[in-house]
């Protein structure tokens, strides 16, 4: 590995490390080593959710990934609005920060109000992490504000 390589790979985890270590906020789910955040949007009418995920699942796509809701009575299976996600790891904390926008239909809306919501999946290819909803209530304020 050239000089300019290495320079640009301690940048990068420095970047990524002081981005982790300074996140605040309430985690709506987790698992084994994983978090997950969860902000809400509205542009021109749409609403969308912003995820923000810390966790050892690495994706690094230009074709999005899936995110399955699952509650006591039904799951409701999305595609990521966005579709280039790249997570930003730091091998000194071993963890990395992958994030994403998912659009909020009002099917989804309906089972935050009206159902336990048992979890959140997020798939990249084959691999996922199924993280336990942990803060429904939080979830439900951010999208009813």
């Amino acid at each position: 590995m050239g000089l300019l390589s290495m320079l640009i790979e301690e940048d990068a985890e420095k970047l990524s490390t002081e981005k982790i270590k300074s996140f605040k906020g309430t985690p709506i789910a987790e698992a084994l080593n994983a978090k997950l955040f969860i902000e809400f949007l509205e542009l021109a009418g749409f609403k969308f959710l912003k995820f923000k995920l810390f966790s050892t699942l690495e994706i690094n796509t230009f074709k999005g990934c899936k995110v399955v809701f699952t509650s006591s009575n039904q799951e409701i299976f999305l595609d990521s609005d966005t579709m280039e996600i790249v997570t930003f790891s730091s091998k000194k904390l071993k963890i990395g920060l992958t994030e994403f926008d998912v659009d909020l239909p009002d099917d989804l809306m309906k089972m935050f109000t009206n159902e336990k919501l048992m979890s959140i999946t997020i798939i990249h290819r084959k691999n996922g992490v199924q993280l336990r909803v942990i803060n429904q209530k939080h979830l439900l304020d951010l999208v009813s504000e």
